[in-house]
């Protein structure tokens, strides 16, 4: 029998109405005239936190909800059996709350299921399997590969073989994801072979944003070097490889990076989940700064893109320049073309760090005429209103003369 409250208790968990949930029976209704209630003794009350231990506690618990698979209803269920998840899990199927795409139910299901199929897995998936095809069928498998087992994901390789049409597409991509990451703790030869087995089952994988965490003494050379690691670089996994071959040695991962695949792609080594990008984009800088004229061009036409999206990455940049001249060079490019971008005052701010006002209004004036004369779009990207009022509001404290203010805001406010 189910144990008493057990939809209760995954019903507050979810935060629904409980009443659309819970039906009173003549085993949880309330008796009419209770039992005395026994005298429990005062709690010794517990040392009181400081506020490095709330601190500390709100990091650990942060860094747990953002783990790959973090269930966050396996605590609520720990104690329950197996029979009694399974029942949970059934229960749910039938709540309208659950088929909805968003919602606190929502994720109820396949939260249930992973809770199963880290207990018993192959249970899971028989039960799995004699579902009815339909909506929340289809859910289920979706969530089910997130949660599959890190330990077995080498079975769920062949699991996804066999079972190609429930997982169009990359939808299978996090348990591929997952049989790599495992094959990293036996050595580079395991990963090779995985990554030879993925390949030869003819299965389509992306890397979909979990990080890869690989152990300290990971012989990344042999990997690195390998025909196997050209097989999934271009679906962004072998790129990953790269940037925690960085994270453990940035020289070596940054001279096999610009060796297979040039200077354009040396920047990415530094998006990593977890990574510290100061001390990563100051470290860059000095590269940068060690390069010719014809190199340094290749490395910023790279960045384009992401500096004048983010221009706080162009700032972190300059941090490692030692030449003044570099430093101005790059605070005026990024300032000034980052205004057609959403980040306007990043922007301006990149632009205040050069000391001569003339040099930032000429700076600006240079990139919309450019851009005129290519016929690009000129105009602010996001809160135009407001950016344009802190725009102009910027140009007259660097005593701009009226024409360039016109001229400006003519090309950048709408």
């Amino acid at each position: 029998m189910l144990k008493s409250g057990l939809i209760f208790v995954i019903a507050a968990a979810a935060g629904w109405g409980l009443s659309s949930f819970v039906k009173v029976t003549p085993e949880t209704a309330v008796p009419e005239k209770a039992k005395p209630v026994a005298v429990i003794e005062k709690a010794v009350p517990k040392q009181k936190w400081t506020r490095e231990d709330v601190l500390r506690s709100a990091k650990e618990r942060a860094e747990q909800v953002s783990s790959p698979g973090f269930n966050a209803y396996e605590e609520v269920v720990a104690d329950w059996t197996t029979a009694e998840i399974r029942a949970a899990l059934e229960a749910s199927l039938k709540h309208p709350g659950c088929l909805l795409s968003d919602g606190p139910a929502s994720e109820l299901p396949a939260s249930l299921l992973g809770v199963w199929m880290k207990r018993d897995l192959d249970a899971a998936l028989a039960w799995m399997e004699a579902l009815e095809t339909g909506t929340m069928k289809r859910k289920l498998l979706q969530g089910m590969a997130s949660r599959w087992p890190l330990e077995r994901a080498a079975e769920g390789v062949d699991y996804l073989a066999s079972h190609r049409d429930s997982f169009p597409g990359v939808s299978g991509s996090l348990i591929l994801n997952k049989a790599i990451q495992h094959s990293t703790g036996e050595g580079p030869e395991a990963v090779k072979v995985m990554i030879r087995k993925i390949q030869d089952a003819g299965l389509e994988f992306a890397n979909l944003g979990e990080e890869l965490k690989v152990p300290e003494d990971f012989n990344f050379q042999t990997l690195m070097d390998s025909p196997e690691l050209d097989l999934i670089w271009e679906n962004g996994i072998g790129e990953e490889f790269a940037r925690q071959w960085f994270a453990q040695d940035r020289e070596a991962a940054y001279a096999w990076t610009q060796r297979k695949h040039g200077l354009e792609s040396v920047f990415n080594l530094t998006y990593r989940v977890g990574g510290n990008l100061r001390a990563d984009m100051q470290w860059l800088g000095g590269k940068v700064e060690a390069m010719n004229a014809d190199q340094q061009e290749v490395f910023f036409g790279s960045v384009d893109s992401a500096f004048r999206y983010s221009p706080s990455f162009a700032g972190l940049l300059v941090e490692g320049l030692k030449d003044p001249a570099l430093q101005e060079q790059t605070l005026l490019r990024y300032g000034a073309a980052a205004l057609n971008g959403p980040a306007v005052p990043d922007a301006l701010a990149l632009l205040e760090k050069v000391s001569e006002p003339s040099k930032r209004i000429a700076a600006i004036q240079q990139v919309l005429s450019a851009a005129e004369g290519e016929g690009i779009e000129r105009k602010i990207y996001l809160n135009a209103k407001s950016h344009g009022e802190f725009l102009r509001r910027k140009l007259g404290e660097w005593q701009a003369t009226p024409e360039q203010i016109e001229f400006i805001m003519k090309g950048l406010a709408p």
